[in-house]
């Protein structure tokens, strides 16, 4: 047993040394891991670092910029609200005057055709009622010319009593 017994010491301690140098091996990667993993970080803060001043100086120039703007954006959008109320109001007040004056004209019309309306009425009676006298007195006149025509016609052409009963 003593044999398996020493065989057994053997065997671990190869074991631990075998791990043992594992560890070491694992030690020295892991810090040659750490020297590269720093230089890369310094040279990426090296590198990155203006280029992120960069950056910050962009985003505060573009966030005071669109600040700007949207100020500018609304002022504009509240003078055109105020150039809409105004154009609402001056609309207003034209189709206020324009009514108006369509009313004036409506007044100005009908009182055109009630003048034109009594002229017509006026001429008709101070013109009309004349002409039909006079054209009545001519048709009188002409009906007694008519009439002393035909008397010396029937004078001159008398029928017999046999004409006349025919």
């Amino acid at each position: 047993m003593d044999a398996y017994l020493k065989l057994f010491i053997v065997a671990a301690s190869v074991a631990i040394i075998l791990q043992a140098g594992i560890f070491v091996g694992l030690y020295l990667r892991l810090a040659k891991l750490d020297r590269e993993t720093r230089e890369l970080r310094r040279r990426l803060n090296e590198e990155s670092g203006p280029i992120l001043r960069n950056v910050n100086e962009i985003t505060l120039t573009v966030r005071e910029n669109t600040r700007l703007i949207m100020d500018d954006i609304t002022a504009l959008s509240a003078d055109a609200r105020r150039q809409m109320e105004k154009f609402d109001r001056l609309t207003d007040e034209m189709a206020d005057r324009l009514r108006l004056q369509i009313v004036r004209l409506d007044e100005l019309m009908v009182q055109a055709l009630d003048n034109l309306e009594k002229a017509g009425t006026s001429v008709k009676e101070t013109v009309g009622t004349p002409v039909r006298e006079a054209a009545a007195v001519l048709q009188g006149v002409k009906a007694a010319l008519d009439f002393l025509s035909a008397r010396r016609s029937r004078s001159r052409k008398r029928p017999s009593d046999e004409q006349l009963f025919i």
